[in-house]
């Protein structure tokens, strides 16, 4: 009886992770990285498509229906997808937009299997924005985009701080999660905990770099010298002034 019990189990045991493994076919790995430095914000966005994705996926590279995938359909794939995919980040700071900007061309990884199989596919994606003069402690970062909305997902988000910045991701205790039900974008959220007092001046716009360049002593003697110089010019024109006025009454201009 113990073994018939032993064998009921591990068949309900290979069953139930067969389940899983079945479900975790339809998913897309969604792995977020954030990095923000005193000059720029970098968002990289690695999508890892599972079996049943990728396939659909795989039949759109397709285009000639061969069962092959080369390189130039690839490219022709990623063409087809260029604008939604440079514009589907969008990048705040306290509610104030970025502009942001494509570091990187889209890349796709076939991870060797180059023909139409249910097999694993990664698209990575890259984007910056420029650090905004006013980020400071206490800031909220937030990232927002919608790829692939339709298929269930599994979030994975890292965040590091550059230069002295601290950020910290807002869910501190999920840093990874799984959602089997689609709709709506991605939304991420920072928060700055710390901007060193050196970047935070750096972050302000600095003066034109003739004044940057110039100390106290500089500016003062550019000023005196400026002063006389048009004391000098003020004098010749006095004294041609004075010549003509002499000639023009003497007749000395006879």
């Amino acid at each position: 009886m113990g073994l018939v019990a032993l064998l009921i189990a591990a068949i309900l045991w290979t069953a139930s992770d067969a389940g899983a493994h079945a479900i975790l076919m339809t998913f897309i790995r969604h792995e977020a990285r954030i990095g923000v430095g005193q000059r720029n914000i970098d968002v990289t966005i690695e999508l890892t498509f599972h079996e049943y994705p990728s396939l659909a996926e795989r039949r759109r590279m397709d285009r000639n229906h061969d069962e092959a995938i080369t390189e130039a359909e690839i490219r022709d794939y990623l063409d087809g997808l260029s604008d939604s995919l440079r514009d589907a980040l969008t990048l705040t700071v306290d509610d104030r937009p970025l502009q942001v900007i494509s570091l990187y061309d889209p890349q796709v990884d076939l991870l060797g299997a180059m023909n139409v199989t249910p097999a694993h596919h990664v698209l990575r994606l890259s984007w910056f924005a420029r650090t905004p003069p006013w980020l400071q402690a206490g800031s909220r970062i937030r990232a927002q985009y919608r790829l692939w909305p339709e298929a269930p997902r599994i979030d994975v988000l890292s965040a590091s701080g550059e230069d002295g910045l601290r950020v910290v991701v807002g869910d501190l205790n999920n840093p990874v999660s799984s959602s089997e039900t689609a709709g709506g974008p991605r939304e991420i959220g920072l928060s700055c905990r710390a901007v060193p007092v050196a970047i935070s001046e750096s972050l302000i716009a600095a003066p034109s770099a003739s004044q940057a360049g110039m100390s106290n002593q500089d500016k003062l003697t550019a000023g005196i010298g400026a002063v006389v110089l048009l004391m000098v010019a003020a004098g010749v024109a006095g004294g041609i002034g004075r010549y003509v006025i002499r000639n023009t009454r003497t007749g000395g201009w006879a």
